[in-house]
């Protein structure tokens, strides 16, 4: 018995006519008659009378078709509520760099996502071997790696061969993030002079996004946090602090209380990264993500 013998039964019922039914199910009716009497032998009960009145369904075969009505009713649910969740749920995955443009790229997508439907996202700050190993291994859909420009090069090709796909979007030079009354917020450009003797906030986990400047000359103190948030609450309450970071929106600068500056001394060029699987289907929010975090990035 399968769930095609029981769908059998339930139409029979219905048409109360071998020969209907098989119209209904577009099978032959001598196929539908061997299957149902495969159905009563395998049970071991009659479900239906054949008279010259039609079919009549026997008090075992009432039965019998409470419980497979029931049965097919509860299939039909579980099929709906996955098709649905498949078809309709909004779903969203991308590893970036911490980068204030880009967590404002992602916060124009989340206002775009309709609260009638369900959704599934996921936005996670990781360095550039975990954004690649989240696509890899976890199953993301995006990532944006950051890299020094003179990399590339030998970052794409051993990329590609991993059978991801690579779209460099945007370029800059890192700036210094201090806060809005710090007395460095006044000048126009800083040197790493004017950075000795001050606090840098660091993040911890270190990889190719960060600048490797010889820190003696900047006088190698060194506060080290996991999160922006932490970042930018030192920046603004501990005194002659100061972090690298990329260039930040200035609607960003002013909601943090801080400000950016250029640094001659550290001048090399990184590159953010768009990668995703070969032969990736794009979202919706996926889509928009990718356009609003290259409109955000034009402007910086």
């Amino acid at each position: 018995m399968n769930l095609v013998h029981l769908k059998y039964a339930v139409e029979i019922e219905k048409t109360r006519s071998i020969s209907k039914a098989a119209e209904n199910l577009l099978m032959a009716q001598p196929n539908l008659s061997r299957a149902v009497k495969e159905l009563e032998e395998s049970l071991g009960i009659t479900i239906f009378r054949r008279t010259s009145r039609g079919i009549l369904v026997t008090a075992e075969g009432e039965e019998f078709l409470r419980r497979a009505r029931s049965i097919l009713a509860q299939v039909e649910e579980v099929e709906n509520y996955y098709k649905y969740h498949k078809t309709r749920t909004q779903k969203f995955s991308v590893s970036v760099p911490r980068a204030a443009y880009i967590s404002d790229a992602f916060g124009e997508v989340l206002k775009q996502v309709d609260s009638s439907l369900p959704c599934e996202i996921y936005f996670k700050e990781a360095g550039y071997e975990a954004a690649i190993d989240n696509i890899l291994q976890e199953g993301f859909g995006l990532g944006i790696i950051r890299f020094q420009r003179e990399r590339e090069g030998e970052i794409v090709p051993a990329l590609e061969s991993k059978g991801l796909r690579c779209e460099p979007f945007f370029e800059f030079v890192h700036v210094v993030a201090v806060s809005k009354f710090s007395s460095l917020a006044a000048k126009q450009v800083l040197g790493l002079d004017d950075l000795k003797g001050r606090i840098e906030i660091a993040f911890a986990e270190e990889e190719f996004e960060v600048p490797a400047l010889n820190r003696k000359q900047c006088g190698c103190r060194r506060i080290c946090v996991f999160e922006r948030g932490s970042q930018a609450d030192l920046l603004r309450s501990v005194p002659n602090t100061y972090a690298w970071c990329s260039p930040m929106p200035q609607q960003t600068l002013e909601s943090l209380g801080l400000a950016q500056l250029e640094c001659k001394g550290e001048e090399r060029v990184f590159k953010d990264m768009l990668i995703y699987p070969e032969g990736y289907r794009f979202s919706e929010l996926d889509k928009l993500f990718m356009a609003k975090v290259r409109q955000i990035a034009r402007l910086l």
